[in-house]
């Protein structure tokens, strides 16, 4: 499926844009190429999984297999598509598709979907939903320069942010020093003079609504620690945003950001956002979270390793006590309680799957009384209900 999202480019050229340009920038200018291939093959784990924990700096330093770079290119496309940018779509077989595919399917999963009857003569909605996705990605590609989704502003049409974890101030001087012992291959790397205090939570999104973030937080949640680290990073581009956000410890090096001056460390920090949401005022909130345990686990990981002490990490992260995360399930109008990371990895109908049928928890009436029906006022799920 992945070979047929690139019209144009042969299986071989794929597999290569695959290839992180910073991986291969590494081999070349290595003073040891072995050693640094022997080390990316062992310590790259299950690229975009949470199965491995970060177990020293090097984590924090050493380049993904993967390439974010073609990976945020290939979402630019589909979000093209989903967008219509260009005005290439044929909008009578998109309304025939919607007409013959839509209607009738509430409830069903994508691969349920896939094998209905489409519009046209024997083909599946899934089979004609790709060859109007394939036709629009060939008109994209003759059309010469059209707009790209990925250069849109995060937050420029809803109120959107995306947070990511950052190191300032000294601690970025320690990662460069950590960065370029792991390239003149000296391993003996420590991260012992790190302060966590240096470790923030970076919000990219519109400017207006990071003030208002900025201003309430410390009033709304008051001697919060993870209000304290609050940093509003502005707007950027969806494709800052998509190279940035998943390159997390054990999986990716982090990704320095010149203007701001901060190195960026994924998105593990923040793990519901929903103290920075509630700051926002809004009217109803949802928390998307897993039940399982592993990301908790890998963030409890991550956070040692950048010196948190295991009462800031309980502060922040605790299942069992008044941290930032349960409040973000209590104060939130329902809890989308998912079950991302449990065989997972692999198995991505599985994972579809379970983001679109998992429960909610609420005691908000206008869930409670609307059309879904995988609705509880308590789960009883750890991770999901607070004090489970």
């Amino acid at each position: 499926a992945a070979v047929r999202t690139i019209p144009g480019l042969s299986a071989v050229e794929i597999f290569l844009d695959l290839i992180n340009e910073d991986l291969i920038d590494l081999i070349a200018q290595s003073p040891d190429p072995s050693f640094h291939l022997q080390d990316i093959l062992g310590g790259s784990g299950d690229s975009g999984t949470f199965s491995q924990n970060p177990t020293s700096p090097l984590d924090f330093v050493r380049p993904d297999i993967l390439s974010y770079t073609t990976v945020t290119e290939w979402y630019g496309r589909m979000g093209n598509f989903y967008a219509g940018y260009g005005s290439l779509n044929d909008e009578q077989d998109i309304n025939d598709w919607f007409n013959a595919c839509a209607t009738g399917t509430k409830g069903l999963t994508w691969e349920q979907i896939f094998d209905l009857p489409g519009s046209k003569f024997r083909r599946t909605c899934g089979v004609e939903f790709e060859m109007l996705y394939f036709q629009y990605q060939r008109r994209y590609e003759a059309a010469g320069d059209p707009p790209r989704r990925v250069d849109d502003i995060v937050g420029d049409n809803l109120a959107f942010f995306s947070s990511v974890g950052i190191l300032t101030g000294d601690a970025v001087d320690i990662w460069t020093r950590v960065r370029d012992q792991y390239l003149a291959t000296d391993t003996n790397v420590t991260f012992d003079d790190l302060m966590f205090d240096d470790m923030k939570v970076g919000y990219f999104g519109n400017q207006e609504y990071l003030e208002i973030i900025q201003d309430n937080l410390p009033i709304v949640f008051e001697d919060s620690l993870l209000a304290e680290k609050f940093v509003a990073l502005g707007p950027t581009s969806w494709e800052v945003v998509l190279k940035v956000s998943p390159s997390e410890p054990g999986r990716a090096s982090g990704f320095i950001l010149p203007q701001e001056g901060v190195v960026t460390v994924g998105g593990w920090p923040d793990v519901n956002s929903m103290q920075a949401i509630e700051a926002l005022n809004l009217t109803r909130t949802i928390a998307l979270v897993s039940r399982d345990e592993t990301p908790s686990a890998y963030v409890n990981a991550v956070a040692e390793q950048l010196q948190a002490t295991p009462d800031e990490i309980d502060e922040l992260y605790s299942f069992d006590q008044n941290s930032s995360y349960i409040q973000g399930l209590e104060i939130a109008s329902g809890v989308w309680c998912g079950d991302y990371f449990v065989n997972r990895s692999k198995d991505h109908n599985g994972l579809f799957e379970s983001g679109y049928t998992s429960p909610l928890e609420t005691s908000d009436p206008f869930f409670l009384e609307g059309s879904y029906d995988r609705v509880s006022m308590n789960l009883g799920l750890r991770g999901c209900t607070p004090g489970a």
